[in-house]
């Protein structure tokens, strides 16, 4: 399955507006609200490191890289996979995707993703592109009445070079050369 990314356009609006109000999806990444959800497609869009993926031509999910950039190398990843598309390798081919992107065309140097730990489906997939637990914080969330830990994964541009280089997926030079 061909996996694609690309930037944020703002005719994406309204294939975003329909996952802001998707309950599968607001279970994991929130709903900004009827009166917060333009105010946060703009912000998406005016960001270098939001992408829409796609795959057959069709726009099935947003993975991004989120940071302070000014002062900052540490950037939070976030993907979103429609729950037709899920469990097809669609969010670990973008997320590795985007992993890539990030450390070949930013100054980061470490990336993270938290994940509740009711999230199984999250868990396994930050474990799949080789993020590693850092930390977990017992009892961080409540989720329809029940107590569940936040679990906090990352992964350091070294560490990411170094699987690659293992995979046989770099041939040892520098990105871009």
């Amino acid at each position: 399955m061909d996996v694609t990314l690309r930037r944020v356009r703002h005719d994406d609006r309204d294939t975003f507006m329909a996952w802001f109000r998707d309950p599968i999806l607001t279970r994991w990444h929130g709903d900004p609200g009827p009166h917060e959800r333009d105010a946060e497609f703009r912000r998406i869009v005016r960001s270098r490191y939001n992408f829409v993926i796609e795959t057959g031509g069709a726009s099935v999910g947003h993975v991004a890289v989120e940071c302070d950039w000014d002062n900052s190398t540490s950037a939070e990843l976030g993907v979103l996979v429609e729950p037709g598309n899920q469990r097809r390798g669609i969010g670990t081919t973008a997320l590795a995707q985007v992993i890539d992107f990030a450390f070949e065309q930013t100054d980061a140097n470490q990336l993270w993703a938290g994940v509740v730990s009711s999230n199984t489906a999250a868990l396994r997939l930050c474990r799949r592109v080789g993020l590693t637990e850092e930390d977990r914080v017992p009892e961080a969330e409540l989720e329809d009445g029940q107590r569940v830990d936040h679990v906090y994964f990352s992964i350091l541009a070294d560490e990411r070079r170094r699987s690659r280089l293992l995979e046989g997926k770099l041939d040892g030079s520098e990105p871009g050369q």
